[in-house]
């Protein structure tokens, strides 16, 4: 799979598939907190395996 990411732009939306990776799930995590529209990560559970509290800590810095 290959994913080309430009930067915010409307169009910029969508559903990545984490194919159970944590690596790609926070990737995409991160980067959807730079785009003008939603972008969803289909399965965030596996982060859970090397970063616990991962999602507390994104939620806390982008203030939501």
């Amino acid at each position: 799979m290959i994913i080309a990411v430009d930067g915010p732009t409307a169009s910029s939306k969508g559903t990545v598939t984490s194919a159970l990776d944590h690596r790609i799930a926070m990737s995409f995590a991160v980067a959807g907190q730079h785009c003008c529209q939603a972008v969803t990560v289909d399965d965030v559970s596996p982060i859970a395996t090397s970063f616990p509290t991962f999602e507390k800590i994104l939620s806390e810095l982008v203030g939501k």
